[in-house]
């Protein structure tokens, strides 16, 4: 699953289909939702932010970032680089995924359909408010981890 957390909203789920999201994958749904999803404000001026998955480090996948986020986007090699093993930093890890496997798995899945039904009814019920309690979170975050030094920050929070 891929999602994406703005100031406007949530971006997704994404639910793929395959059981390995390989480089080409990965690069064809962010380029609907980078290009297709994403407010023109947002694309023009703001920055995305990738974790350490394998796909990420395709060059194909850092030349579009490179064309669509030019000198804008955070992930391994990029123009603003992210550490691999980097402490829960970003809105996805430290809120996001935890608060929809919360909700998701809150009573039995029947199957694979349900899950995904459950995912699409906990993600698009998430207000914009969320999310930027859950950006202004980050930037403090950010600043906390930097202050120890790169170190876990979940304990002093």
């Amino acid at each position: 699953m891929w999602c994406a957390v703005t100031a406007a909203g949530i971006i997704g789920p994404y639910l793929f289909d395959t059981p390995t999201v390989m480089s080409d994958v990965y690069l064809q749904m962010v380029q609907r939702y980078a290009i297709d999803e994403l407010p023109l404000q947002i694309r023009l001026a703001g920055y995305f932010q990738q974790d350490g998955a394998q796909p990420h480090f395709a060059l194909t996948v850092h030349a579009y970032l490179n064309h669509t986020f030019p000198g804008r986007w955070i992930g391994h090699s990029g123009p603003l680089p992210w550490p691999l093993d980097s402490p829960d930093l970003t809105p996805c890890d430290f809120w996001l995924w935890g608060m929809v496997k919360e909700r998701v798995y809150s009573r039995k899945i029947h199957d694979i359909s349900d899950s995904k039904d459950r995912t699409q009814t906990v993600v698009s019920s998430i207000p914009c408010k969320m999310c930027v309690w859950a950006l202004n979170g980050t930037v403090a975050r950010w600043l906390l981890c930097g202050k120890h030094e790169g170190e876990q920050v979940e304990t002093v929070l």
